[in-house]
């Protein structure tokens, strides 16, 4: 009864305004592609109407925005190139351990004739195949991360930033798989050279 006797109370407020308390007010919607001098002309266009006390862009908020996502991108290359530097070292450093761990067997097939080529492709193959599972298991750790961020974010949100997010498209994903085996070969690679010659 008391938030009924409230909503009264409130409505017989709003009612007892004056009608310029609620200005008469036009939204209208621009299309996406459409050049800021043309949006700046037609804004001086509609503020020069004497009918027309203000014209709101939101263009403060927009550029927020903008710079927001350009801080993002900046922060997500630079982690890119730290993680581009960890599995580098990590893969590497896996490679030099294995490679001592297989010094006795190393230096037979050496004796018996084996090829450098010979000893180094299996190291190569599984420094490839570090570098494309780190790769999946980031993908995967991206993946549910997405899904919780995107089970809590306000579909109202995401109509008023104009943004609806999506995951990686599959071609990406592969190709940050397989960027990860060319990196882990690299550096397989890389590793092996100081310690097998050529």
């Amino acid at each position: 009864m008391e938030f009924g006797q409230r909503e009264l109370d409130s409505n017989s407020v709003l009612a007892a305004l004056p009608v310029e308390a609620f200005p008469a007010s036009i939204e209208l919607d621009v299309a996406p592609d459409m050049p800021d001098a043309d949006l700046a002309d037609m804004v001086g266009k509609m503020k020069a109407l004497p009918s027309v006390d203000d014209v709101e862009t939101y263009q403060s908020w927009t550029e927020r925005l903008a710079r927001l996502v350009r801080g993002g991108v900046a922060a997500s290359a630079l982690l890119a190139v730290v993680v581009l530097a960890a599995v580098l070292a990590v893969v590497g450093s896996t490679m030099r351990l294995a490679l001592q761990r297989r010094r006795i067997e190393v230096e037979v097939l050496k004796l018996v004739g084996a090829t450098d080529g010979f000893v180094k492709k299996p190291f190569v193959i599984e420094g490839s195949l570090q570098g494309a599972l780190g790769a999946a298991g980031a993908i995967a750790l991206l993946a549910v991360l997405f899904l919780l961020v995107r089970g809590r974010l306000d579909g109202e949100l995401a109509a008023l930033i104009g943004v609806e997010p999506t995951f990686l498209p599959w071609p990406v994903a592969l190709g940050m798989v397989a960027l990860g085996a060319l990196l882990g070969a690299t550096a397989a690679l890389a590793s092996l050279r100081k310690m097998v010659a050529i």
